[in-house]
């Protein structure tokens, strides 16, 4: 085996034949971080959660410029006491992928993933047959969620956005609890039908709920 270098010494950086994954998902693994392989120009998702602080946002972006990931899209937000992050990024190079993870497990208290995704078109998406907005408002159970996405689910809707949230009744001490959120389906939809389901599972939960039909946008092109 080759001997270590001389204490103090520049360590010689690695070619990208010379990384082996295995030492790189066991060093992963202890720093809270999964990950896979991926090619230049392809895309990754990164999520990231940890205790709320200062700068959480500026760290994980930072390990991006300096790895040249070109963010295409994010949502970030405080859930709790912690932070939650999730990005998709452009990859400039394959060979920036082992640094751009050593960068992420020096973010302070912070659990990454990161998930290679197609290096398809992120800028072509089938135009869908059916838009809606939905909002869910009224007294807080649990399975609330399920309930009305499951009914989304059985009329072959796809959630794109959903935002659910906890408060307390503006009269009285009752929780009450929102959904909201936007959905597509890529074949017709019995908007009748979907509409009556829809009213008749808010009544039997004491809840009041909105789907309103939004033009089918022609999402963006090449």
């Amino acid at each position: 085996p080759t001997p270590p270098p001389p204490v103090g010494a520049p360590r010689p950086r690695p070619s990208a034949n010379m990384l082996s994954a295995r030492p790189l998902l066991r060093a992963a693994g202890r720093a809270g971080l999964r990950s896979a392989s991926a090619v230049a120009g392809s895309h990754v998702i990164v999520t990231a959660t940890g205790p709320d602080r200062i700068g959480i946002v500026a760290d994980l972006t930072k390990a991006c410029l300096e790895n040249g990931l070109d963010i295409a899209e994010s949502k970030m937000m405080r859930m709790g006491g912690d932070f939650a992050v999730m990005m998709r990024a452009e990859l400039e190079s394959a060979d920036k992928m082992p640094a751009f993870q050593l960068a992420l497990q020096q973010v302070p208290d912070m659990r990454v993933a990161i998930h290679p995704v197609s290096a398809r078109s992120f800028a072509v998406s089938p135009v869908p047959a059916f838009e809606g907005n939905f909002l869910i408002d009224g007294a807080n159970a649990q399975g609330l969620v399920y309930r009305f996405t499951e009914l989304f689910r059985s009329h072959k809707l796809r959630i794109e956005k959903l935002k659910t949230s906890k408060y307390d009744a503006p009269f009285g001490g009752s929780t009450l609890f929102m959904l909201k959120g936007h959905v597509v389906a890529d074949s017709p939809v019995d908007t009748a039908k979907l509409q009556e389901e829809l009213a008749s599972l808010a009544d039997s939960l004491n809840m009041d709920a909105e789907l309103v039909p939004v033009p089918v946008s022609q999402h963006a092109t090449a």
